[in-house]
């Protein structure tokens, strides 16, 4: 769920009247048929019937090309965008940091991933609710189809709970994400590299290991009818099952500031000058610029936040040669994300040069600790067919229960992983 569909049919213009009705020029008294191209001077040249049909069919073809790329060049400026203020909110929340990520497994130690994390899950399910209920009938549709990629394309209860845990056991060997190492190398991050490295091998021994019909069919061991795969239904609304969710949310995120204050929380890593509002951002609203990224990319773009797939898009377009799944190619093509999380590097960079606050915890992770974290991670979050963004902000957000089910599986991991190695 870390990834959907490339389904941009709704950015294509409608070819243009003329390619497919009669029609006059004035003054000439001659009609535009169909079968007949007007020449570049304007007068129509008649061509045989074949020849005419060639000619126009490639005439139409080249136009829907040229359509096609200018609608995908706005979707391509707005990945980046997108990318961009993900990341800035990443450094800028501090959530990059490996100390935060790492030790909120402790479950006592800090909190501020958890209640960035939570807080973009409140804002993702408001903003989808909100989309779905008074958003434009376009809008309305991209919910829909995005909500109905999440219904049916999950894994198998095995798959989604074993990815989901090898997820979770990256997060806390890597202090990181698919996600957010980007926005860590871009903060300037020395061990980050490593992380990414790791993930690119992830990705690749996952194309490998998709490529097997054993494999395969594993992903679909106990899977869940996709009728069922909501929160929400003919007899418990979908807002109803928005208020619980953001209810539930809400307190645990309250208890956690309640419990470590955020400014308690960042002065165990950054001395008092550096934590003001000019240079850091409350978890909360840090996250909630995360969860609001939503309203563009579900209610524009017809996408979902997500970042585990661009490593498989670039590993597929380099092993062309190699004969992987139907699922793997399919994420051959998904370049907006590959350019969204180049975004997350920028935002990053720029959030950093701007509060003058840099990284301050690469001698917490040793590089094969990354390297090692990366590969778990992105191998993980593609075998349960998404990330932490993927589950924990998007499938949440559209009220998926394998979502939930998921990053609960991803928290037992890296939990787990905490007190059984770094305790």
């Amino acid at each position: 769920m870390g990834d959907t569909n490339e389904n941009n049919e709704g950015l294509l213009p409608s070819i243009h009247p003329e390619f497919a009705s009669s029609s006059s020029h004035e003054g000439t008294g001659i009609v535009r048929k169909r079968g007949v191209i007007p020449s570049s001077i304007g007068h129509l040249v008649p061509k045989s019937d074949t020849e005419t049909k060639v000619i126009q069919d490639t005439q139409v073809s080249f136009q829907l090309v040229v359509d096609h790329l200018r609608s995908n060049a706005l979707v391509y400026v707005l990945s980046v965008l997108v990318g961009v203020v993900f990341g800035f909110a990443l450094e800028r929340g501090k959530v990059d940091e490996y100390y935060y990520v790492r030790n909120q497994m402790s479950l006592t130690a800090t909190f501020v991933m958890l209640k960035m994390f939570l807080s973009a899950g409140i804002v993702s399910v408001c903003s989808i609710t909100a989309l779905s209920y008074f958003g434009s009938p376009i809008v309305k549709n991209n919910v829909k189809v995005t909500g109905d990629f999440m219904r049916v394309y999950h894994r198998g209860f095995p798959a989604l709970i074993i990815g989901c845990m090898l997820l979770g056991v990256g997060l806390t060997v890597s202090g990181s994400c698919p996600g957010t190492v980007f926005a860590q190398i871009g903060a300037g991050s020395s061990q980050a590299g490593y992380s990414l490295i790791g993930g690119v091998i992830g990705a690749v021994l996952y194309g490998l290991c998709d490529a097997s019909k054993t494999f395969q069919s594993f992903h679909n061991v106990a899977r869940l009818d996709p009728k069922n795969n909501f929160l929400y239904g003919p007899r418990f609304p979908r807002w109803a099952a928005a208020l619980v969710v953001v209810s539930l949310f809400a307190t645990v995120c309250a208890l956690a500031e309640y419990y470590v204050p955020w400014k308690v929380d960042l002065l165990k890593l950054y001395p008092p000058e550096d934590v003001t509002w000019t240079k850091v951002f409350h978890p909360f609203v840090a996250g909630a610029i995360i969860g609001s990224l939503q309203l563009v990319l579900v209610g524009a773009m017809q996408q979902h936040l997500g970042c585990s797939g661009s490593y498989c898009t670039v590993v597929a377009n380099v092993m062309f040669f190699y004969k992987t799944s139907p699922h793997f190619n399919i994420l051959k093509t998904r370049y907006w994300q590959v350019l969204m999380v180049c975004g997350i590097m920028l935002g990053a960079f720029i959030s950093t040069k701007a509060s003058g606050v840099y990284f301050a915890s690469d001698n917490l992770l040793k590089w094969w600790e990354a390297l090692l974290g990366g590969f778990f991670f992105v191998f993980g979050s593609r075998m349960a067919a998404g990330c932490t963004s993927g589950h924990g902000v998007s499938g949440c957000g559209h009220l998926a229960l394998t979502s939930f089910i998921g990053v609960g599986a991803m928290f037992a991991g890296s939990i787990g992983c905490y007190y059984a190695v770094y305790h």
